[in-house]
């Protein structure tokens, strides 16, 4: 049965924001993917990767984390088991009921983790003119609008679904008659967004904010001052007097259109004015913004609307309670809405301002609150592949049905409590902060005992555990002197020496990254179009490359532009370089024991360990580069090892993870992500190397730098330095003849040892003049020389006489 009044008040209260809401949640993106993906075409050829991209695409996974890393962090079957049973499932021939009810249940079909709210979604995404989606949103839906399906005790879930599509029905009747179609996609998918902003507006806790707005303050922030000053927040369109007396958002434009008839703008100006109005809610959060970059400041909304008509303008007021004022601008590529009043849809815009909000929380925050630390098993679930703003349960029972250690600090923990993630062996880390968002309970969607948190915040530079032990203020920490268990307790003062070794390390602001396009490559680097196109292709195909060329060629230089140009901005925390030398070992690279300062030895992770790691946390899944100077220098299968294979292009992600030399077991496994590219650095001219092996060749693409004097990039680099014209001709023709006599000299030298163009690009703004030539000439290429000819210093002499005289 369905409350109809009930169902038709909350309809009408969806229906002006329902095509705002239907175009920020992307039904039609979610449907699009499951109608092309589960096609018998595409799931024949699907690889893991491909599977993967499920688990984005249902929203029970998005909102339990580690049901997603159960299900679809590593295979669970051979691939061949999963095309088959979602083969089946999507376009089998058997009626669609029989094949749910298999994939749901049959040994055959079913895949593991894949639980009643992901085979619901399942089908409701597959067979949307069947059945409507049945999660733990739309069941709180339900209940809130008192739709009551005839469940018995006996039905499976198929019967549940059915039974469940049949009682919304009159939903959706009463939907199209008064909302109306938003979109192109099947109706049921609609009513699953309708149910989804029930959810969301109304089962919402008094003490977390769950919704976030951005709001202007007048023109470039002019009013924020007086915001700030007298604890409130409010908007203009004074003559429309109090907003209270419109009933709808039509009534409301059409009376701005009547009062500002030429002002095209009324579409977004009505709905400003309506949420302020109506959908602003006491214990919202509220940024307010200094034009689309810019957040100046935070708060909570205390108050309900009101209209004072004694203010001299900005007359329609709330009241705010500010918890930071500052400047924060927002990472590159990101800006904030253009409308005055927007409720922040953007995932990432949100990640972004969400720092904020997670570093001024604890200043605010209730005396009572307490602190805890948790850790999480990446075998089983990882805390850095959440999503800030993603919910997980931890639940306190184990795997046995037994209460986890310390069952009475799972009963102890409140709403609002702070959290430390730690991710357990063989990571051993701190990675992330959480608030808790539900006490010890049963928790959505299959009732399992254990409480509920939000991620606010990825620690990006993660905090080692034996850095944490040499804290004097930690010595007697819980988690600290014995780690063995799921839930610790913190003391204010530890949690605060954490919180301040967190800020030190990932500081407030977010690094400001200019953009760095092919044209700046261009700009900065002595290369043709083709030549950095070939590059680039290579690196972003191979993955792995090794440019190669004689002294002075510039190929750091070269890399470093490279990697940024991969990235599309100039990011130097997601770059990193290290020198390999003949005394450089696996254990410096990858992982090994090092001694302790207690006299111990300890297991570290190396340099490459570590960066594979920060990219895996890398929620975008942007690109690290990870550059390696003298490559040929070190013994290579002794510092690669196991990680040899898996920098192979084709053998990245955890699909391929493998133990380590230094693993306790054989589940502490590591893989390279694919989001990593190596860029390797060879001297052709360095005599004391052998040749690159063919084992480390096959999985590099090789590339080779050469001088450029002859560029006319390189002519106008010495012009615009301040040199004069007679100089550059010399630089070029001298330098030129000089490399011409090192190639010819076949039996001794040859064009891997010639001359590079960098040595003649001054640096520190020093103007090149015939002083800065012949102190080059004699201090840098002499000394080249006199290598090359070791036994023919008159031939040297004579080669230094032709460059300076």
């Amino acid at each position: 049965m369905t409350t109809m009044n009930a169902v038709d008040k909350y309809l009408l209260e969806f229906k002006p924001s329902a095509a705002e809401w239907l175009s920020n949640q992307g039904p039609k993106e979610q449907y699009e993917f499951f109608r092309d993906f589960f096609t018998p075409k595409r799931l024949k050829k699907a690889n893991w990767a491909d599977f993967q991209k499920i688990g984005e695409h249902l929203n029970c996974f998005a909102a339990m984390p580690l049901a997603k890393a159960n299900a679809l962090g590593r295979p669970n079957h051979p691939l061949k088991r999963y095309r088959e049973s979602f083969e089946y499932l999507a376009n089998g021939k058997d009626p669609v009921e029989e094949r749910i009810r298999k994939f749901h249940g049959d040994d055959a079909y079913r895949l593991a983790y894949f639980g009643n709210s992901a085979v619901s979604e399942l089908a409701g995404f597959l067979f949307p003119s069947e059945f409507v989606l049945f999660n733990a949103r739309d069941q709180f839906a339900a209940d809130f609008l008192k739709i009551t399906p005839a469940f018995e005790s006996t039905d499976d879930l198929v019967s549940k679904l059915t039974k469940f599509c049949d009682a919304v029905q009159p939903v959706a009747e009463r939907y199209v008659q008064l909302v109306g179609r938003q979109t192109d996609v099947p109706l049921n998918l609609e009513i699953d967004q309708f149910f989804s902003w029930i959810y969301t507006k109304y089962s919402g806790k008094k003490d977390a904010p769950t919704r976030f707005w951005v709001i202007g303050a007048g023109d470039r922030a002019s009013e924020w001052k007086e915001f700030y000053e007298h604890n409130f927040v409010a908007i203009g369109w004074d003559e429309l007097g109090d907003l209270t007396a419109f009933e709808s958002l039509e009534q409301l434009q059409k009376r701005l259109e009547k009062i500002w008839p030429t002002d095209a703008k009324q579409r977004n100006n009505s709905r400003t004015c309506w949420d302020f109005a109506n959908e602003l809610h006491p214990g919202d959060a509220i940024f307010v913004k200094d034009g689309v970059k810019k957040a100046v400041g935070l708060g909570v909304v205390e108050s309900d609307y009101r209209f004072e008509a004694d203010r001299s303008s900005y007359k329609h007021v709330r009241s705010v309670r500010w918890t930071w004022k500052g400047d924060f601008d927002l990472p590159h590529g990101l800006q904030l809405p253009l409308k005055t009043l927007t409720l922040l849809t953007n995932t990432d815009v949100l990640a972004a301002l969400k720092k904020v909000a997670t570093f001024t929380a604890s200043a605010t925050e209730e005396k009572n609150t307490q602190h805890w630390w948790i850790n999480a098993n990446p075998k089983i679930w990882n805390f850095s592949e959440t999503p800030v703003g993603g919910r997980q349960v931890y639940t306190s029972h184990n795997e046995r049905g037994n209460k986890r250690q310390k069952y009475k600090y799972f009963e102890e923990v409140k709403t609002g409590d702070w959290l430390i993630g730690y991710v357990t062996s063989p990571d051993r880390e701190l990675v992330a902060l959480a608030r808790v968002t539900k006490a010890l309970g049963p928790q959505a969607p299959d009732g399992t005992e254990g409480i509920e948190f939000e991620k606010v915040e990825q620690v990006a530079n993660p905090i080692p555990l034996h850095e944490l032990q040499k804290n004097p203020a930690l010595q007697s920490c819980e988690p600290i002197l014995s780690n063995q268990g799921s839930l610790f307790r913190l003391t204010s003062e530890e949690f605060a020496v954490i919180r301040s070794l967190i800020d030190d390390l990932n500081p407030l602001a977010p690094t400001s990254h200019s953009a760095f396009s092919k044209k700046d490559a261009l700009k900065a680097l002595f290369l043709s179009e083709e030549q950095l196109d070939e590059i680039a292709f290579s690196l972003q195909d191979k993955k792995n490359v090794i440019l190669q060329g004689p002294p002075g060629v510039g190929k750091t230089y070269v890399a470093k532009k490279l990697a940024y140009l991969l990235m599309k901005e100039v990011d130097s925390a997601r770059v990193q370089m290290v020198q390999f030398h003949q005394s450089y070992s696996y254990e410096d690279f990858i992982q090994g024991y090092r001694p302790s300062d207690d006299g111990h030895f300890e297991l570290r992770n190396g340099h490459f360990f570590q960066f594979c790691r920060k990219a895996q946390r890398d929620p975008d899944k942007r690109p690290f580069i990870f550059i390696i100077d003298e490559i040929n220098r070190g013994n290579l299968s002794k510092i690669l090892g196991e990680v040899m294979m898996l920098i192979e292009p084709d053998k990245r992600g955890p699909e391929f993870a493998i133990p380590l030399a230094y693993s306790g077991s054989a589940d502490e496994t590591f893989f390279v992500p694919s989001n990593v590219f190596v860029i390797g650095l060879m001297n052709t001219a360095d005599r004391s190397l052998a040749m690159v092996d063919y084992a480390l060749r096959r999985r590099f693409r090789f590339i080779g730098l050469k001088p450029e004097f002859k560029s006319e990039r390189f002519s106008g680099f010495l012009l615009q330095a301040g040199a004069k014209q007679p100089l550059i001709k010399k630089i070029v023709s001298r330098l030129s003849t000089l490399n011409d006599e090192i190639s010819g000299d076949e039996k001794n030298l040859g064009p891997g040892y010639r001359i590079g163009h960098s040595f003649f690009c001054p640096m520190d703004g020093r103007a090149p003049d015939e002083v800065w030539y012949r102190a080059v000439i004699n201090s840098e290429i002499k000394p080249l020389l006199d290598e090359y000819w070791l036994d023919d210093e008159d031939k040297v002499n004579s080669l230094i006489a032709a460059l300076t005289e």
